[in-house]
């Protein structure tokens, strides 16, 4: 007998078990709750950068509603610029970050009914469309397919459903997101008993009033064309993948598969940008004035702003279509295992072109190594011990790589860091260098206080009083000093004085000034003492101690990596990266404290040649003279200065060269400031006396 008779007795002979079959219409509620519950969690993550896109997209418009005097009466008149300022002005004028999540609530209880009314119709009509096949040509026991163009059309059908049911409280979402840039209406303002237009109560009032029902259903018809969007998603991922080499272009790899789709959700989203601006625009505009079109809301913005005004702030909607394309199949996925968690029998499910096929992970299971068993084993040394923790992470490491959600993951987590470091940038005083940070001002003047209190009980005994000529010396040049220093009024100003011929002098965070007497010889006068507690001064002001600790996260978590992937140990590695980074930005930090020193000396009225005179450097390196060019002659002595490459500070000459070339812009700082009438009044004084006193 064949194999195929034997296999047929075999079947007859067992009794066939009874398979239940899950309904389509089963299928469709599941599908939409699963991408409901999906896109709500995605929808939550990326909200913030929603709601700052929808106000880059809406503010010109609200701002020309307004007239020249309401603008002018708040500080949120004045537009954001780009992304990065909008994030910086709503966490600082808002509230801090419960602003980024104004009308959260809504815009998930509209994303979880619109997903929720396009999966379920998107399935449904699919089912539908493949029921019909089936009547079509019953003999074809296939699976069921649609073509690309069917899969689209009914995306689109989908869609535009669901926008229609869901379009009101879309309207009333993207009001709430800009109330904080509205000015109150003038027609509410004679209306006492008018509600407040930020709450949902208040801005359907508002939508009512100003356009009727017709205003629920605003942009509605830019809302159809962005239901194109998935269609040229899907189209432009099958052109991407089209480019890939061809043993990939059938079946390619998770990663590959997560790319194009982020790449072809992003590129979508910009394309279809403008419609996104002019539905916003029509969703806030009120009835006087203004197109009501959409292509007539486009050439207004044109009109306005040209074709880039088209374009503002097309970056965050890029950030967000990369990032919710994601989540969103992740989350989605996951709330459909937990609807099946029952378990339920169902047949298998008809396959979709309209997402592309995954390529399954399959980990293989670790190889056993044999074991040697001593009776006394050695203790491992440092390289063992260091090389057991690489294995350790290399393992753990793969396990997260064999994730189904490894590239969902990792860019969540890339995400989240690059949105940290970019909050944390900000501009240097003065200078207006920017820079990373993340150590907040109250915590580094915490810091200072300890460290005051440290050094007071190490020199308690040689403190000078107030009363002695020394301490009035600095105090009084610290007095002309402080009110140029851009400093906060509440510094808790301290100046204290050690009779010591160390040549040190330096001001710790929070105002704690320490000066030894062994420098006061070398100053001269104020004018030298003033250059002296300018630079120490510009340290604080530029707030160098933060940005170091702040560079110093990023030098152990980098000396980790580089000692984990290629074995360098953490020490050479650390010193690696001092000498690469740390040590390039501390002399950055040393040249900007002497630019904000001479200028705040010479807006103090001090002489800022004396900056240029005074060796600096000998101060922090405990030499012994006051001039760059004695300054040299003693680095020969001594056999030499450390190369520069190798010091935290810049070479002498540098300092010089730089200081010297500054003096131009130091002379036009006291000339704007009082110091141009104090000068000349001096300077008649002086020849008055020359010409006519006899002594």
């Amino acid at each position: 007998m064949t194999s195929e008779e034997l296999e047929r007795l075999d079947s007859d002979a067992k009794p066939e078990s009874p398979r239940i079959r899950t309904p389509a219409e089963y299928n469709a509620v599941i599908a939409g709750l699963s991408g409901a519950v999906g896109t709500s969690i995605a929808n939550i993550a990326v909200y913030p950068i929603d709601l700052i896109v929808k106000r880059l997209q809406v503010q010109r418009a609200v701002q020309s509603s307004s007239t020249a005097s309401e603008s002018n009466d708040t500080g949120r008149g004045r537009s954001y610029d780009g992304f990065v300022d909008a994030a910086r002005r709503i966490y600082q004028e808002e509230g801090g970050l419960s602003a980024f999540y104004s009308g959260c609530l809504q815009d998930t209880a509209n994303s979880m009914a619109s997903a929720f009314i396009y999966f379920l119709s998107y399935n449904f009509m699919r089912q539908r469309r493949l029921q019909a096949q089936a009547r079509a040509s019953p003999s074809n026991k296939s699976p069921r397919t649609l073509g690309v163009f069917e899969e689209l059309s009914v995306g689109v059908l989908a869609g535009a459903t669901a926008k229609l049911f869901t379009a009101p409280m879309a309207n009333i979402v993207t009001r709430k997101q800009i109330a904080a840039l509205h000015k109150p209406d003038p027609r509410l303002e004679r209306h006492p008993d008018a509600p407040e237009t930020s709450s949902v109560k208040g801005i359907v009032k508002s939508i009512y009033a100003d356009r009727g029902l017709r205003g629920f259903w605003a942009g509605y018809d830019a809302t159809l064309i962005l239901t194109l969007n998935p269609a040229t998603t899907f189209l432009l991922y099958e052109t991407f993948k089209s480019l890939l080499p061809r043993r990939y272009r059938d079946r390619p790899t998770a990663g590959q598969t997560f790319i194009l789709a982020a790449v072809a959700k992003a590129v979508a989203s910009a394309a279809m940008y403008p419609i996104s601006m002019a539905k916003s625009r029509s969703q806030v505009r009120r009835k006087i004035g203004g197109k009501s079109s959409i292509y007539g809301t486009l050439a207004e913005i044109c009109r306005a702003g040209g074709i880039a005004a088209m374009y503002e702030g097309i970056w965050g909607e890029v950030l967000k279509g990369f990032f919710s394309n994601a989540m969103l199949p992740f989350f989605r996925a996951t709330a459909r295992r937990a609807a099946f968690a029952s378990r339920i029998p169902t047949s298998p499910s008809t396959p979709s072109r309209f997402l592309p096929p995954r390529a399954p992970i399959s980990i293989s299971p670790p190889k056993s190594s044999p074991r040697f068993f001593h009776s006394s084993p050695p203790r491992p040394n440092r390289y063992q011990r260091a090389q057991y923790v690489r294995g350790h992470v290399f393992s753990a490491l793969g396990r997260w790589y064999a994730r189904p959600s490894f590239y969902v993951e990792l860019t969540v987590l890339g995400g989240l860091a690059g949105s940290f470091y970019l909050y944390n940038i900000e501009e240097v005083p003065v200078s207006g260098r920017r820079r990373f940070n993340v150590i907040s001002p109250s915590f580094e003047k915490e810091l200072g206080e300890g460290q005051f209190e440290e050094i007071q009980k190490q020199f308690q005994k040689d403190i000078l009083p107030e009363t002695d000529p020394r301490v009035r010396q600095v105090q009084r040049v610290l007095a002309r000093l402080i009110p140029h220093s851009g400093l906060p009024a509440n510094y808790d100003w301290r100046v204290t004085v050690i009779d010591s011929e160390e040549t040190n002098a330096f001001v710790i965070p929070g105002g704690k000034v320490f000066v030894f007497t062994g420098i006061l010889p070398v100053c001269g006068n104020d004018d030298g003492l003033a250059a002296v507690l300018g630079h120490e001064i510009g340290h604080n002001v530029a707030r160098h101690v933060a940005e170091q600790m702040s560079r110093g996260i990023f030098l152990v978590a980098a000396a980790w990596i580089v000692e984990m992937l290629w074995g360098v140990p953490g020490g050479f590695s650390q010193m690696l990266l001092q000498l690469a980074i740390d040590r390039p930005r501390s002399r950055a930090q040393e040249a900007e404290a002497d630019y904000i020193g001479l200028l705040m000396m010479a807006k103090s009225c001090f002489d800022p040649r004396a900056a240029v005179t005074f060796c600096i450097w000998y101060i922090e390196t405990m030499l012994t003279d006051n001039r760059w060019e004695r300054m040299q002659v003693v680095e020969k002595k001594m056999g030499g200065a450390p190369p520069e490459l190798l010091s935290t500070h810049p070479s002498s000459e540098r300092r010089q060269t730089e200081l010297a070339a500054l003096l131009p812009k130091a002379y036009q700082a006291a000339m704007d400031s009082d110091c141009a009438v104090t000068n000349n009044y001096v300077s008649q004084f002086r020849k008055f006396t020359d010409d006519y006193l006899p002594f």
